[in-house]
Parts: structure tokens; sequence; C-alpha cells
């Protein structure tokens, strides 16, 4: 027979109460559009301070779809997660409600990059990287300015180096991140004192 096999009807009241229909989720009625604009960000992989207030490097931001983009872009716009021997810091976008010039925004074309220079000390917290040591950062760019007191209808999301192009991507250290090492700080390179251990000699045959 060709009829498939039907599942045996509950035993019992509680399971009957406990039974829940599967529904298929609803079906996307958005067109997807392969030849779209899509932002794509990329970083520096690394850097070399001899202290924090040296920390600078380079994230780029690339149209990687056919059609041209229009938008603002600002370093002021990028915030980064920081990975160090102290653990994860966050690091907010500066001034998220800065008012944006009109000849700041501009048509970003395919294959077309806009470097974006930051200093790390500027945008996050006091004593990030008072300890000297690897430091891993992962960027991420924030799209708030739309333009539309110019009458423009500028892009606007959030674009990560994980999910490139697809606004709201998560971050993960395992991606692409750009390691900076910092030579010299105002805190001891080991974030606990020494500790002696006696040696143990283990007994001859």
């Amino acid at each position: 027979s060709n009829t498939a096999a039907r599942p045996p009807p509950p035993a019992s009241a509680e399971q009957i109460s406990q039974h829940r229909p599967r529904r298929k989720a609803p079906a996307s009625d958005e067109p997807q559009d392969a030849l779209a604009a899509r932002l794509t960000l990329t970083a520096d992989h690394y850097a070399d301070a001899r202290r924090a207030s040296d920390i600078q490097f380079s994230v780029q931001a690339h149209n990687t779809g056919e059609r041209p983009l229009f938008v603002a872009l600002r370093s002021r716009q990028l915030s980064f997660l920081v990975e160090g021997p102290d653990g994860l810091v966050r690091c907010a976008p500066q001034s998220p409600g800065h008012y944006i010039p009109r000849d700041l925004f501009r048509t970003l074309h395919h294959g077309k990059h806009v470097h974006m220079y930051v200093r790390l000390r500027e945008v996050c917290p006091p004593h990030t990287f008072d300890r000297p040591g690897l430091y891993r950062v992962v960027p991420s760019l924030h799209l708030r300015h739309n333009g539309r007191e110019y009458g423009f209808n500028a892009a606007t999301g959030l674009v990560s180096v994980q999910d490139p192009g697809i606004p709201g991507g998560t971050h993960k250290f395992s991606d692409d991140v750009t390691l900076v090492r910092v030579t010299r700080g105002f805190a001891p390179y080991y974030n606990r004192p020494a500790i002696s251990v006696p040696t143990q000699v283990a007994p001859g045959p």
C-alpha cells in the first residue's frame, strides 16, 4: 500500500491537551533582488601600537552589489567588540544622533569602497587597553541617517563582518577580526601576581 503510516491517536486526555498541530512558517512575500546594492564591511587584519593612544587602523565599507548605493559613511558610525586580557568590552558608536551635513551623503557604485580610519582610544571606554597584550577587535557599522531632511532616501541598517550586507548580523570572534597588539600600558602584563609552585621530581626507576 502507498498510504503513509499515521501516528497513533492520543491514549489519554493528558496527551490530547498537550497536542499542538504543527504550523508551517508563512513564506515571505518580499521579492529577493539578486542585483540589489549590498554593503560589506572589512577591516585591517593586524595593528601594532606602542601604547593605547597609538591604536589606529582602517575599516572599509564596500558595495558588493550590482546597483549603486546612496549612503552617508562616517567613522563615528562604527562600533567595536573588543576581547582582551580582562574580558569583553563594547565600544558604542560616537554621537549616534549627530547631525550629518548634506554634502557627506554620497553614491557608492558597484566595486567601490570607502576607508574609515579610527583611533580606538577615542571610541572605547577608559582603561580598555591599559594592559599590554593581544586584543581581538570586531567592527560593526551603524547606518542611521536616511537623509530625509534633505529629500534623500539613503540606506540604513546594521552591517557586520559576519553577515556582510545583511542588516542585523551577529558577531563572533571566529569571524574576520583585527588583531591589535599593545606593547606598553599602565597595567602590568599579567592580571594577577605570579604564584610560586614547588617543583615535584618524579621518582627514578
